[in-house]
């Protein structure tokens, strides 16, 4: 019998301890962590590969929800792609919050660190065969390209520099917005990108609300 769960299911009766228990294991270690948004991204990046969905990086991502922080849009960046939109309903994101993410995605990246697995996480999906740094994925000097320092330059400016887009912004003004990253808040019913061009859209926990 597994005690944790149990444990788990009895306190969400306490008043205020699903709010608390959000905080701690989403808002806190969670969104606001390097190693957590590095291990979502990379998990993702990994079943598409594995599967036979992505040969390597997709150039253009788009993240449904990215919720405190762009730090998965942020690792999807930094490992090779070249467009990213965070969208979302209601804005919780701040440059500065996201920006401190930045240079310790960048690190992990570097020191080719395996992905957080189980038991940092234990409650992330997509659970995975390996959680060893996906070298094929990286392969033929496609990290080293990813991080160079005149690329992770521009995309740190991106990210000091983003601003929100709302729902009723000229297409012209669109067009002028961040060629690296474009953050909509709310996104409903808006034209954002031209057909066939985002290469992945993934969203992590919030799909299901």
């Amino acid at each position: 019998m597994r005690i944790r769960p149990i444990i788990t299911g009895l306190l969400s009766y306490i008043p205020g301890m699903k709010k608390l228990h959000y905080y701690l294991s989403k808002g806190k270690i969670g969104e606001s962590s390097a190693r957590y948004c590095y291990s979502v991204w990379m998990r993702h990046l990994s079943m598409a590969n594995n599967n036979g969905i992505l040969n390597g990086v997709p150039l253009s991502i788009a993240e449904l929800g990215p919720g405190k922080s762009l730090g998965v849009g942020l690792a999807g960046l930094i490992s090779g792609a070249e467009k990213y939109y965070g969208l979302d309903v209601v804005k919780y994101c701040s440059s500065a919050e996201t920006l401190d993410l930045f240079d310790e995605i960048v690190e992990l990246f570097k020191r080719k660190s395996d992905i957080p697995g189980e038991n940092e996480f234990p409650d992330l999906k997509p659970c995975l065969d390996s959680y060893k740094f996906p070298n094929h994925i990286f392969a033929n000097g496609r990290l080293e390209k990813a991080l160079c320092d005149e690329r992770i330059a521009k995309i740190r400016n991106a990210v000091s520099n983003f601003s929100e887009n709302s729902e009723n912004q000229k297409k012209e003004d669109k067009d002028a917005a961040n060629d690296v990253i474009s953050y909509y808040v709310p996104w409903h019913e808006i034209e954002l990108t031209e057909e066939m061009t985002v290469d992945m859209i993934y969203s992590q926990a919030v799909m299901e609300h």
